[in-house]
């Protein structure tokens, strides 16, 4: 990280915007989506990286650096005082976000073409393994294995966690409403998705290749959407 440059946070002559600070991290690599989490931005180098940072959000400075084994640190998910992210190439990495102290980490697979989803005390990650891929749960603590499920394909994007369940697309086009807890698939249905699902008040939201919306109707239960 280098070319640290901070200016006033007053508006530039045509009245635009002017960036309280500005950090080189990388140079010409693009980063994934930075998460701010008190006081902390946490963001990782991109593709082809090996680092992770955490930056003071208000005047950033490094607070921490994490060089990781593996590259490709993705954008990063906070619950419980940890940031949690993996690399392109195999790793998962729960850290913590006071002191960048890493928690866990553990190797799964490659590729991971996808972030994890934190929720209810748990790690959730899809990986490859034996020509199938495979949705896992985590301690988020401890990086204890609770459960897998197998998959058609692999996530699209990431799992999300909402509403006390556990929701994801695949790349084959189906939709998955899973059991954060056991592991469960409670429904999965071909919608055509191209996109993560979008959960709103029991009903997930998804793109399709038609280049309709789509939603369907689920409030949690065990049943399957309608139209």
């Amino acid at each position: 990280m280098s070319g640290q440059t901070y200016r006033k946070p007053n508006p530039e002559a045509d009245g635009s915007p002017c960036p309280v600070w500005r950090v080189q991290l990388t140079t010409g690599r693009e980063v994934p989506t930075p998460v701010v989490d008190n006081r902390l931005l946490l963001v990782g180098g991109g593709f082809g990286s090996h680092d992770f940072y955490a930056l003071d959000a208000t005047r950033g400075e490094r607070v921490w650096h994490l060089h990781t084994k593996d590259d490709g640190p993705t954008a990063s998910v906070v619950d419980d005082g940890f940031a949690v992210f993996n690399t392109e190439s195999c790793t998962v990495y729960v850290v913590e976000t006071r002191t960048g102290r890493v928690a866990w980490e553990r190797r799964l697979g490659d590729l991971l073409l996808a972030q994890p989803a934190v929720g209810a005390g748990r790690v959730f990650m899809v990986y490859p393994r034996a020509g199938k891929h495979w949705l896992c749960a985590f301690g988020l603590r401890t990086g204890e294995p609770l459960w897998e499920a197998e998959l058609t394909h692999d996530v699209i994007t990431a799992p999300v966690f909402a509403e006390e369940r556990l929701w994801l697309s695949t790349f084959d086009g189906n939709v998955w409403c899973v059991d954060p807890t056991s592991g469960a698939v409670l429904w999965s249905r071909d919608m055509r998705a191209t996109s993560a699902p979008w959960i709103w008040n029991g009903d997930a939201y998804v793109a399709r290749r038609d280049g309709d919306g789509h939603r369907s109707e689920s409030t949690g239960s065990d049943r399957e959407p309608r139209e």
